[in-house]
């Protein structure tokens, strides 16, 4: 599968909590707690607030209370993890794993067309919402804005070489603006 997303861009994996004891170690939220990803990596991309980026080493990561302890190399005591108190742990699209066959990351699909099954198109993916029960894809056009449930039900195929989604169902789905801004 060709890669949809530029190869050199940032891809975030963790959020940097707070410091962890004394000899500056770093709690990390996983923004997917199922992947192991993270334990694995050899060197990851510090995005401070500021926008401001630096490669780091990672010397251990291990889990910890359903969140990830990190020591990355030259940060040495509690106030040099506290100094990194909110910045992103990222990597570059480039090294994330290829996805499995029918797999695909959520964020390849920002920006593909999607269509009805009458091969309409309804608008754009202009971003993915995770709501705590249920992945949307904001769809949006000129006419109207849609939040299709990433589900079976809704969701038929993903095209990355003709950058096409399919979607199905959008009869049952309430559209959130109709033409010219009114609900």
């Amino acid at each position: 599968m060709a890669t949809p997303r530029p190869a050199d861009e940032l891809v975030e994996l963790a959020a940097i909590i707070r410091a962890h004891g004394l000899g500056g170690m770093l709690l990390l939220k996983p923004f997917n707690p199922d992947s192991a990803l993270l334990y694995e990596l050899k060197q990851v991309i510090v995005r401070s607030p500021d926008g401001t980026q630096r490669p780091m080493q990672v010397l251990a990561a291990r889990e910890h209370s359903g969140q990830i302890l990190c020591s990355l190399e030259g940060v040495v005591g509690r106030t040099a993890a506290e100094a990194l108190r909110g910045s992103t742990i990222c990597i570059t699209r480039a090294e994330l794993p290829e996805p499995d066959e029918g797999e695909h990351y959520l964020m390849d699909l920002v920006g593909l067309d999607v269509q009805d099954e009458a091969g309409t198109s309804v608008g754009v993916v202009e971003e993915v919402i995770e709501y705590p029960s249920v992945v949307c894809l904001k769809v949006v056009s000129a006419e109207a804005i849609w939040e299709v449930p990433h589900l079976e039900r809704y969701f038929s195929s993903v095209d990355f070489e003709t950058r096409v989604i399919r979607v199905m169902h959008l009869d049952e789905l309430e559209l959130l603006r109709t033409e010219k801004g009114k609900p």
